[in-house]
Parts: structure tokens; C-alpha cells; sequence
């Protein structure tokens, strides 16, 4: 927003200077400001590119209005359609070399966001490019919300094209630069362990499709070491409603390593397994499945929290059966006095979006005991946690 308030407070200026000779871009200019304040991504991008190409039409604007201009477009389009706007992005860096433009970004964000914008337009040709101007980035700049964005949607860019070793290369960058900086929000640094431990299992595929071999099994025992630790950064949760989405990722990604190894024969503790379509409760523990404050301060947190049911079962997904996937949910519900469960969510999932509704249907058909509810703390905040296995 500081950014937006700087070029906004230069172009106005330069606006009412030469208001007497109605500059052609003016009208689109304020068109993209307050698309910019409504949150209009679409409108603010087309108008952007209005005011840029009426500007450039003239012939006559000088070059630091120009270089701005191109950079309303180029920054306003770059996380939605990077690959549109490599055209003007080699604009704003030739204009930012020459010296415009750069009271808002500097030239290594402009060559590295340029960089990211090419490799969204061919992922094949500009892999390395982006990995290169990334690393000089980040030996460069200082940590800011640019900086993580841009490594963010750099290894989502690379992981989706299957670049994996480039995708991990970024996340591990990434990662070594939030660790030089102290006191940094741990929900930060946790999503960016979670980007490296997803590179490093993707890094692996081919040992995954076997997952019998030596290097694999190193994989797996180097992400539970980070995924272990990215858990410990997370201070007691307040409740569901505030739970931090990095914090319930870690969880989730935490139960799909241990999903991972029982697929593949390492001994790991279950909470819920699958044999065939029916879920099988450890004998291992009290409430199987289930967990009290383990990111959670205050009662809710406590052994003395435990309650009997009445109805408490899940059933294997016909889609997880079909696909084969291996998974993590990590699901959170509360119960009401008649031990009902209420306010069931999923909390986090991997892979996202593919088995958590449908256990989440399944538990808002549990029945606790009320009896058992030892006090009405007890009714908020509980968690479980599903691990599905292929064996």
C-alpha cells in the first residue's frame, strides 16, 4: 500500500501540474486508482495498460511518469497473468536501468519479478533464468512481502510444471533468507518450510512410485526433521475460528509423512487407518484419533478433556479408493452440550481441496456421551487428525 500511496501521490502531482493540457491518461489513471481501492484486480490491470499505451501514444511524456505508468501495469497484472505482461515488464526494466522509476521498486525486483513473468510464459525456457535472478535477488534485498510473494508463486510456478529441482532450489533460497532476519513471523517461516518440504517429495517422484529404495527413505526421515520443527514455531492457537492456516498445514503435512511412511513400511504411530473401506481406531491410545491442545492454551488442552462415544466411526472415500492418493486432514469441531458436534471444519489438508470434505460430512455425524463432558470448556477446540494409508 506504500508503494501505491507514493506513485499515486508522484502521478497526482504531475496530474494537477498539467491539468490545463488534460493529459490522454489521466481519465484511466484515476480509473485505476480507485479500481486499485474497490479491490477490482480486472479493472485496475485494463486500465493500467489504458493509461500506459495513451501515455506512450503521445511521444511527449516525460520518462519517470512513463516508467510509472508501466509499472502500475506490469506490477497490477503480474501475480494474475504474469505471462501478459513480459512486453512491458522489459519496458519498465529498460526505463528502471536508465534510472525512472525507481522510488518504488528497485532494479533487482523489477529484473526478478521480469524474470518470473518470462518463465510463466515459456515454464520450459526460463527456469533457470528465474532460479538465477531469484538468487541474485535475495543476495541483493532485504526480506519484504515482494520478496516472499515473488519466491511464493516462483515455486508454485516451478512445481507446477514439474521444475522440480528448480522448485526446490527457490524454496530452500527462500527458506535461508527469512532465517537471517530475526523475530520474523513464524507463520512465514512456516509456510516456507511447508513450499520446501513439498519440493523435496516432489524432488523424489521416481522413488516415490517404488518408495522402496535408500534415497527415499532419506527424503522422508529430512522432511519429518523440518516438519517436526516447523511445529514447534507455532505458539498456542486461540481456538478454531483464529487457527493459523500455516500452523493447520503443518499438522496436515505432518499427517501426510506419516501416511507416507506407513505406505511404505516404516513404522510410524496411527492415529486413524484404513483397512479396506472401514476406519480401524489405535489400541495405542486412549482417544484414538484425537487431540487436546496441541495448539490450543487453556482447558480445552488437557487430558481431563476426554469424552466417550456414543458414535464415532469414518469410512475410506470411494474417490481416495479410486485415485490411490495418499493424504493428510487435519479436521477441528466443537460439541455442544447434547454431544452433537458443531462448527466441524477442515483446518488443513494435502493434498488440498480432494478427501477433507467428505470426512468432514462424516464427523458431524458423531455422538459423544454428554455425561462424559467433564465441564463446557471441554466442549470447545477439539481436533482430529486423519492419516489415510495404502496398504
Amino acid at each position: 500500500m506504500l508503494r501505491f500511496c507514493l506513485i499515486a501521490a508522484f502521478l497526482n502531482v504531475c496530474l494537477a501540474v498539467n491539468s490545463a493540457q488534460a493529459q490522454p491518461y489521466a481519465e484511466a489513471y484515476q480509473r485505476y486508482q480507485q479500481a486499485l481501492n474497490t479491490g477490482d484486480t480486472d479493472v485496475a490491470i485494463a486500465a493500467a495498460k489504458e493509461a500506459f499505451e495513451a501515455a506512450e501514444a503521445t511521444g511527449n511524456t516525460d520518462s519517470e511518469t512513463l516508467a510509472i505508468l508501466a509499472q502500475n501495469w506490469f506490477f497490477s497484472a503480474l501475480w494474475e497473468k504474469p505471462e501478459s505482461v513480459v512486453a512491458v515488464g522489459e519496458t519498465v526494466l529498460t526505463l528502471a536501468n536508465q534510472g525512472y522509476g525507481l522510488s518504488t521498486y528497485s532494479v533487482e525486483e523489477i529484473t526478478a519479478a521480469l524474470a518470473y513473468a518470462r518463465a510463466a510464459e515459456e515454464p520450459r525456457r526460463q527456469a533457470t533464468e528465474l532460479a538465477d535472478a531469484l538468487r541474485e535477488f535475495r543476495a541483493s534485498s532485504e526480506i519484504s512481502n515482494f520478496s516472499v510473494r515473488l519466491h511464493s508463486s516462483s515455486f508454485q510456478l516451478m512445481l507446477g510444471n514439474g521444475q522440480h529441482d528448480e522448485a526446490y532450489d527457490i524454496a530452500t533460497g527462500m527458506t535461508r533468507m527469512i532465517e537471517t532476519v530475526p523475530g520474523v513471523d513464524p507463520n512465514l517461516v512456516g509456510s516456507s518450510y511447508l513450499l520446501r518440504i513439498a519440493a523435496m517429495l516432489q524432488q523424489d517422484r521416481r522413488q516415490l512410485l517404488g518408495a522402496t529404495s535408500q534415497p527415499f527413505r532419506t527424503t522422508l526421515k529430512n522432511a519429518r526433521v523440518l516438519i517436526d520443527h516447523v511445529m514447534s514455531l507455532f505458539p498456542p492457537q486461540a481456538g478454531l475460528d483464529d487457527f493459523s492456516v500455516p500452523a493447520a498445514q503443518a499438522r496436515a503435512w505432518h499427517s501426510l509423512l506419516r501416511s507416507m511412511e506407513a505406505s511404505y513400511d516404516v513404522e510410524v504411530e496411527p492415529d486413524w487407518t484404513f483397512d479396506g473401506k472401514v476406519a480401524l481406531e489405535s489400541s495405542e491410545r486412549s482417544v484414538p484419533g484425537e487431540s487436546y491442545g496441541e495448539f490450543f492454551a487453556g482447558k480445552s488442552g488437557t487430558s481431563a478433556c476426554n469424552v466417550e462415544w456414543k458414535r464415532r466411526s469414518l469410512v475410506y472415500p470411494a474417490e481416495a479408493q479410486r485415485s490411490g492418493n495418499l493424504g493428510g486432514i487435519y479436521l477441528g469441531f466443537d460439541l455442544l452440550p447434547n454431544g452433537r458436534v458443531a462448527r466441524a471444519k477442515v483446518l488443513g489438508e494435502v493434498p488440498a481441496d480432494r478427501f477433507g470434505p467428505a470426512f468432514l460430512k462424516q464427523i458431524e455425524s458423531w455422538r459423544a456421551d454428554p455425561k462424559s463432558i467433564a465441564e463446557p470448556a471441554c466442549l470447545k477446540n477439539r481436533t482430529t487428525v486423519v492419516v489415510i494409508v495404502i496398504e
